[in-house]
């Protein structure tokens, strides 16, 4: 969800967010998947609003890429023809808006193991053939990141604790870019 921007210094980013999240959640209950892939298109409006909130700073860390996952999860949920329409076009308009980042610590999850993981109630794309289909959309962005230069960090979560993951994310911040945490 993007709950996240309920804190936000950008109003627009709050309300977007709030927008996408709603449209997402219509979409999952109702076992909608094209709304919920549009939603996911949309996901890039409010991290847009909340980067230009945050264009004074020279640290910005976020939970998720917007160019990674408005593509992994747009596609993911639309229909192929659908998608194969929209991703050049999106890709362009995300990498004209953010960028990539300098480093991306990717933590990685097996589906199986993201399956076991899921106490609450799952989300359309929860179930074990579409994390496999989400994982592989992930891998093929990542792999384009790593091909054009951008520091990537893989993390594998399946048989670490909670404590092993921030721990190895922290050196990973420390190390690739002199953040101390």
């Amino acid at each position: 969800t993007f709950g996240e921007y309920v804190g936000s210094e950008s109003r627009l980013a709050r309300f977007f967010g709030s927008l996408v999240d709603r449209l997402t959640q219509f979409g999952q209950e109702n076992e909608h998947k094209t709304i919920s892939g549009f939603a996911w298109v949309g996901h890039f409006i409010p991290y847009y609003f909340a980067e230009r909130a945050n264009r004074h700073k020279d640290i910005v860390a976020r939970d998720r890429d917007p160019v990674v996952d408005a593509l992994c999860y747009s596609e993911s949920y639309l229909l192929q023809g659908i998608s194969r329409i929209l991703r050049r076009p999106l890709k362009l308009t995300l990498k004209t808006f953010f960028g990539y980042p300098n480093l991306l610590i990717y933590l990685e999850t097996s589906p199986e193991v993201a399956v076991q993981r899921s106490v609450k109630k799952k989300q359309l794309h929860e179930d074990l053939d579409n994390l496999t289909r989400v994982r592989d959309l992930y891998d093929q962005e990542i792999f384009i990141l790593e091909r054009e230069g951008i520091d990537v960090v893989r993390i594998d979560t399946d048989t670490k604790s909670l404590e092993e993951v921030i721990e190895e994310v922290r050196h990973a911040l420390i190390t690739k870019s002199g953040i101390i945490v």
